[in-house]
């Protein structure tokens, strides 16, 4: 819940941040929050005003004044806003109180503390709880332009090491450039700090590649001797973008700066070089903070961040309670404290630093009415409003219309997550019946059962067993592979099942009924899935016979009547010839016609459809995303897209039409995750 405020008496501990949960410190007496009596108007943070003749003040007050801002700096803050009780981490009081940033003054920029705004302060407790958990191993922070993640990241940089003894921190941005941009831009902030917030340092005043807090050489005149005084020894510096730059080198404190603008090197495989050096065994010895806007990006740069991103989602931990990538992510919509003013002159954030976050929204969404192809995929980039829009792929870099594609993933975040639910399909009888059984963690995803007297609809043809639901249903699948992909990965099998055209319920039929994305332990149990699966549904499946082993096992099983031949619209003047079921991908004809197929259905059965005034019935979310990130010129990752291309092909394939009438479909159901009693709904 986003722009979230409460007074004293209902203050509210924990908090859950992008899907992690962070407990504020027990909050004091009221009489001692800053602010607590003033007037609700004039409640608000103020930064701490150094007194500019601190040093000349009698020691005692002097170390009183910085041992409390050294408390401070570290137990956090709290004050009064506008009749609210906030709370600030150490690092946040620190940030605001002390460290200089662009800012906008009289429409002019220049150095400037930051003000407090509740995404910042938001984006901080979730770092706290980064901090806190020591099995994480730090942040990956996605967010809109010009909001200042640079400088936190920097304020987070000095603030670690410029109080810890023997440490070492590293930089890295997208390119060497930049690099020394990102470091000359912490020196700025570290000049303007008062005195109490400097160790001795080396002594330069323009530090070019290191800041480093050790003794600088002096000698005494007399014994030509070099005299030390106690110091950190401790230094901060910027390496080059390149993937090795940190290898082996233990640090205690990472910046990866734009990783999502990184052409130069492979950021996925960057961050797990880097990840060794924050590490000692299974002890996580420091932390980093990854930042980036996604934009001016390659193809290749883009899914290197998206891979990591993807590994770093707090709800898909491990065993050891981490995730892949030991991060955690962090994404903040561009409205929520968005800088500005709306056209009437109102700003975006109050006076007390709270977000109007809905009229910033509106706003945006307005200038975007007018945009189209690369300059909204452009815009929603640098201020996007979902992750799914951080890492959206423009049209002109894909053969498919993405626009409808990423309308579609944003209209099923709004739809009950019961309509696509997980489970596994098992034999009640092996050969005789097979049943549904929902289940988290299942290899399937299903959004359509048929009804009672269409499941398991098979029958015995001489010796061999053959579908009856031909005419209703088809299906496709794309075998995995032993083959690893080009950045290391094992491939799935993936197959669909489809609900072709029914006249009598149009609404609901044209539409992908069950997803399966999986790798079992055994090709078997994956191929004996696809017979389960196919004798469920009662119908036949078009595989891709590049690898002939799940043809074999069909075969073996006395399933070959469910291996569906290559459909006829595919068909060249050799492949007539063709006696093995499936169809291969090797050659370009078989490409083509499955890349045509998909892009006709994304154009017919995906996105808003204007002439029947909704949105279409795409429901899963892994292939609509496998849809828009496809690159023609590497299938080996996209085992949806294939699978998908196989399923609409299958469509096409001639069925002799039945004399007997047979009973027609008019509703879907949705089912529920406890069990599986359904409830008929038109949907």
């Amino acid at each position: 819940m986003i722009g979230e405020k409460y007074t004293y008496d209902n203050f509210v501990h924990e908090r859950e941040i992008e899907g992690i949960k962070y407990t504020i410190p027990k909050k004091p007496p009221k009489s001692t929050i800053d602010g607590y009596n003033k007037p609700k108007h004039l409640q608000k943070f103020t930064p701490i005003k150094v007194p500019l003749d601190l040093k000349m003040w009698p020691k005692e007050e002097r170390e009183a004044f910085i041992a409390e801002e050294w408390r401070r700096r570290k137990d956090g803050f709290w004050f009064m806003n506008n009749g609210f009780v906030e709370y600030l981490t150490g690092l946040h009081y620190f940030y605001i109180s002390y460290w200089m940033f662009p800012i906008v003054e009289n429409g002019v920029k220049k150095l400037g503390l930051p003000f407090w705004v509740d995404s910042d302060r938001d984006r901080f407790y979730h770092w706290q709880a980064c901090i806190e958990d020591t099995k994480c191993y730090g942040e990956f922070e996605i967010t809109n332009r010009r909001n200042g993640k640079s400088y936190r990241g920097l304020c987070t940089n000095y603030e670690v090491i410029s109080r810890t003894p023997e440490s070492k921190s590293g930089m890295q941005s997208k390119n060497n450039r930049d690099g020394k941009d990102l470091f000359d831009k912490l020196v700025k902030s570290w000049q303007k700090l008062p005195y109490y917030w400097k160790p001795v340092d080396s002594g330069e005043t323009h530090p070019a590649s290191s800041l480093k807090f050790q003794e600088p050489s002096k000698r005494d005149s007399k014994n030509q001797r070099k005299i030390y005084t106690q110091v950190l020894r401790s230094e901060i510096e910027y390496g080059t973008a390149k993937e090795e730059e940190y290898d082996g080198e233990g640090i205690t404190f990472y910046l990866g700066d734009e990783i999502g603008k990184t052409a130069e090197a492979d950021v996925h495989r960057r961050w797990y070089i880097v990840k060794e050096c924050l590490a000692d065994g299974s002890t996580v010895t420091g932390k980093a903070l990854l930042t980036s806007t996604v934009e001016e990006i390659t193809r290749k740069s883009l899914d290197n961040c998206q891979r990591l991103w993807d590994e770093s989602d707090p709800l898909d931990k491990n065993e050891l309670g981490q995730t892949a990538s030991g991060l955690y992510r962090f994404f903040k919509p561009a409205y929520y404290g968005y800088r500005g003013e709306d056209v009437d002159g109102k700003p975006f954030i109050d006076e007390f630093g709270y977000s109007q976050w809905e009229r910033a929204r509106a706003y945006m969404e307005k200038k975007r009415t007018n945009l189209m192809g690369i300059s909204l995929t452009s815009e929603k980039h640098k201020y996007p409003f979902t992750p799914q829009e951080a890492f959206i792929i423009d049209n002109d870099q894909s053969p498919f219309d993405t626009d409808r594609i990423y309308s579609q993933i944003d209209h099923n975040q709004s739809l009950s997550s019961s309509i696509a639910v997980p489970g596994n399909f098992s034999w009640v009888e092996k050969d005789k019946e097979v049943r549904w059984v929902p289940s988290e963690g299942g290899r399937w995803r299903v959004a359509w059962l048929p009804p009672v007297d269409l499941r398991n609809n098979v029958r015995v043809y001489g010796s061999k067993l053959i579908p009856i639901n031909i005419d209703k249903m088809c299906s496709g699948v794309d075998p995995y592979d032993h083959k690893t992909t080009t950045d290391g990965r094992k491939s799935d099998a993936a197959s669909y099942v489809r609900y072709k055209f029914d006249p009598m319920n149009p609404d609901n039929s044209k539409i992908f009924v069950s997803q399966y994305i999986a790798r079992p332990p055994k090709p078997e149990m994956f191929y004996e899935d696809m017979i389960m699966q196919s004798f469920f549904y009662g119908t036949d499946i078009l595989p891709e016979n590049n690898k002939i082993g799940i043809v074999n096992y069909f075969r073996m099983r006395g399933y070959e009547k469910f291996l569906m031949a290559r459909p006829e619209p595919t068909h060249t003047t050799h492949s007539k010839r063709q006696t093995e079921p499936g169809i291969p991908m090797t050659g370009d004809d078989a490409r083509n016609a499955l890349i045509s197929a998909i892009e006709t259905e994304i154009y017919d059965n995906v996105g808003y459809m204007e002439e029947e005034d909704r949105f279409a019935k795409c429901y899963f979310s892994e292939l609509l995303m496998d849809w828009a990130k496809f690159d023609v010129n590497n299938w080996t990752p996209h085992d949806c897209t294939v699978a998908s291309g196989l399923t609409l092909l299958a469509e096409k394939k001639y069925i002799r039409q039945k004399k007997e009438v047979t009973t027609d479909v008019p509703f879907f159901r949705t089912y529920s995750q406890r069990g599986i009693e359904s409830r008929e709904v038109e949907i």
